[in-house]
């Protein structure tokens, strides 16, 4: 158990304060990035920010080169796809983890805490004090901050602001909160109904059920969104392929070179497709990122 309070609330609040920035922020390094992920035990490397990236790329590059057959224009998009994917796609995965972890660790704590106080003469801090190994990550140390300033020679009001703090940082998870309040009643009353833990713990369980449910269903729209616009570039290219084809060119793209890529209606055409297309997906990854839904 840590022995001093103090310092472990000033690191706990400077990890705190860069998670906050990173959420507020537009713009993220992969520095924030990493240190986010490392709260629960992960890390965001340069190297996997690139492949994450460059799956995305091979899609819009090929995409562009092949419509405008021009290697500068294909870095253009390349360029802002490369914005938009680490801006957008990236951050936002780092984030949803983030708080989803959080959550199934908070989950656990509610389970594990429920299970033990219906053991008969048990007691709140001891049960508090055996759930630090159980968890994991940011949340394990919070738990670690709040066990070692009940146990140490902290006065009522640290303690009560200790609870605060905790109730605070997660005001989102109103049942947490709820059942984080019932725990600092029975710390200061020493009494307690296990039902009403219980109802607490069936709270938060069906949410994080219908959470994972709604998570599985955003990912089967985001595959048939995937394959729908892979689809659309697939019938470009058999098009293109097919006029040479037909005009006894066979298998070639000179044709398609000649009358659409590298003309100006060719060009306008493609344009007005890359900016539909791209339109499309922001807005499907701004609703699909969206968790608003899911605030408990």
């Amino acid at each position: 158990m840590e022995r001093n309070p103090e310092r472990q609330n000033a690191q706990r609040q400077t990890v705190l304060k860069g998670a906050i920035i990173m959420l507020k922020r537009k713009r993220t390094t992969i520095k924030e990035l990493n240190a986010m992920e490392e709260l629960y035990g992960s890390r965001m490397t340069p190297s996997k920010v690139f492949r994450i990236i460059g799956a995305y790329e091979i899609v819009i590059c090929g995409c562009a080169y092949f419509l405008y057959q021009s290697l500068p224009i294909t870095f253009m998009y390349a360029f802002a796809g490369a914005l938009f994917v680490y801006g957008t796609v990236v951050k936002k995965d780092v984030e949803n983890r983030y708080r989803s972890r959080g959550l199934f660790e908070r989950n656990k704590f509610i389970n594990f805490i429920t299970q033990s106080m219906t053991t008969k003469g048990a007691q709140i801090l001891p049960v508090l004090t055996k759930s630090i190994d159980k968890l994991n990550g940011e949340f394990k140390d919070d738990i670690q901050h709040l066990v070692a300033v009940l146990c140490t020679n902290s006065t009522d009001d640290e303690k009560r602001e200790a609870f605060a703090e905790l109730d605070e940082k997660y005001e989102k998870d109103i049942y947490f909160c709820l059942f984080l309040d019932q725990v600092q009643t029975v710390y200061w009353e020493s009494t307690y109904h296990i039902e009403t833990f219980r109802e607490f713990q069936n709270s938060h369980n069906l949410i994080l059920m219908k959470q994972k449910e709604y998570k599985r269903t955003k990912n089967v729209y985001r595959h048939w969104t995937f394959l729908t616009v892979l689809g659309s570039i697939g019938l470009i290219v058999a098009t293109a392929f097919l006029t040479g084809v037909i005009s006894g060119k066979g298998f070639s793209l000179d044709l398609f070179s000649t009358v659409y890529a590298h003309t100006l209606v060719g060009r306008i055409c493609s344009t007005v497709y890359m900016f539909g297309l791209s339109f499309i997906m922001i807005r499907f990854f701004n609703c699909y990122y969206d968790d608003d839904i899911m605030e408990l």
